[in-house]
């Protein structure tokens, strides 16, 4: 019985890290610039507002950072880390806003990513679905959400260009 049961525990842990290995083979998919779809988005509650939000951009950089380029009531935070998950069969980006406050966005066909009840500022009221199309495949995060740490970091990388 116990080496029945070892074998098992091995065959589990290869087929996890089989998992996460084909999970993580998609990160070079995810890396990128976004911008939201307002026709495929619904936020409900804020439509008289939607010139605000017209130029809501999302990276996803190759560091494993995200960055938002402005603040809006319905997404929580403006930066912070994101990784990969999902099963295998579904593959999406984790965005960590800390280690409690996660969102998932999963890609379409198309290479456009979208969150279904994004996690919405404090106090605030969250919309149905952000759709957000891929418009760029290197990620350059927008000044207005960057840190001393991330305007560094972009400084570094358009020397290595």
């Amino acid at each position: 019985m116990t080496m029945i049961w070892i074998i098992s525990v091995i065959l589990l842990q290869g087929c996890d890290q089989a998992r996460k290995k084909i999970v993580e083979s998609h990160r070079p998919n995810f890396i990128g610039d976004y911008k939201i779809d307002l026709s495929k988005s619904k936020i409900g509650g804020y439509e008289n507002k939607l010139n605000l939000y017209k130029n809501l951009t999302l990276c996803l950089d190759s560091d494993g950072k995200f960055d938002f380029n402005m603040s809006v009531p319905f997404i929580y935070k403006l930066s912070g880390k994101w990784e990969m998950g999902g099963d295998g069969e579904s593959i999406y980006a984790i965005l960590k806003y800390s280690d409690s406050l996660i969102d998932q966005a999963p890609m379409d066909t198309t290479g456009a990513i979208f969150i279904r009840l994004p996690i919405p500022k404090d106090n605030q009221k969250q919309i149905g679905l952000l759709y957000l199309d891929r418009v760029g495949k290197s990620c350059v995060p927008s000044s207005s959400a960057m840190s001393g740490k991330g305007q560094k970091r972009l400084l570094l990388m358009l020397q290595d260009r």
